[in-house]
Order: structure tokens, then sequence, then C-alpha cells
């Protein structure tokens, strides 16, 4: 359920590093494009925010995931979906389930295209609020290789990749 946010695992920020890195097609119909800024806590006080495109690229952030106790999130961050509604999307998403939609996300469908902005901008909302961001969350949830051994194997890369630095 859409709304249902008792059961959210904040480990979906981690695992969206790995997918930017390895897979980005989450589901069949569902592409994460990029993680545009992501933000941590590493203990009580020790807040980061990554921005300027947040990937495993960067140093930094390679260090706080090979720590394994990091905790991600909020992030930013684009995808493309081919189902219904069609499109780019980009949003901010909290671990709270809160989000917002940034003014770049667009249908591909014409008739939503054309939908003026007072119909346009809260119909969006609603299809990430109850399409989109369950998708995501559903695709976290089942993907039965990263809650197996994926997880770990990435931690362990990273601290690999640290190592080398």
């Amino acid at each position: 359920d859409y709304a249902n946010t008792d059961d959210f695992d904040p480990d979906l920020f981690l695992w969206l590093l790995y997918r930017e890195a390895h897979a980005r097609q989450l589901t069949s119909d569902l592409k994460l494009s990029q993680i545009v800024r992501m933000e941590s806590r590493n203990g009580p006080i020790w807040k980061s925010r990554f921005s300027q495109g947040a990937s495993i690229d960067r140093a930094d952030i390679l260090a706080l995931i090979a720590k394994g106790n990091t905790v991600f999130g909020p992030t930013k961050f684009s995808f493309m979906y081919s189902g219904t509604p069609q499109g780019f999307f980009e949003i901010t998403l909290s671990s709270d389930l809160s989000f917002s939609v940034l003014r770049t996300s667009e249908y591909d469908d014409e008739d939503l295209q054309n939908l003026p902005a007072d119909k346009l901008w809260p119909r969006m909302v609603q299809d990430i609020w109850q399409v989109l961001i369950p998708m995501v969350r559903q695709a976290h949830k089942g993907d039965e290789s990263w809650h197996s051994e994926e997880r770990d194997n990435f931690i362990k890369q990273c601290k690999d990749a640290v190592h080398k630095i």
C-alpha cells in the first residue's frame, strides 16, 4: 500500500547508490537516471550532503559506504518510467516518505503534457505517490540478491576501493 509509511527501509538509499553503479534498470519499466544529491548520517551528529551528483565515483561516498554503518537519505534522484504514466521524473525523497516533485519532471504522453499547470502538478504528485514511489520501494524490497549477498559485497567492494586510493 503506497500510504504505508511504517515499513520504510532506509536501506533503499544505499541500494540506489548500488544500482546507480551496477544496474540502473530497477524494473522492466523503471530506470534510474541519476542520483543528483544524497545526504548521509554517521552517528548522532555527523551529517554530510553530496550534491552535483552522488555516486561511488566519489571517494567520500565510497568511504562512508565502506564504514558499513552510515545511514543514507534523503536523496534527490531522477528516473524514467516507461509504464503508465510514461515520463521522466525527478524527485526528492526522505526516509519518512515525504517527497517533492521537481519542475524538470515531465510526462511523455501528449494529453498529460497539455494539462494546465493547475491540473498537471497535482496529477504528477498523485502519480508519483501512488505509482512510482511504491514501485521503487517494491523493487528494493524484491531485490533478493541485494538482501542476501550483494549488500555485503557492495560494502566490501567499496572498502577495497578505498584501500586502493
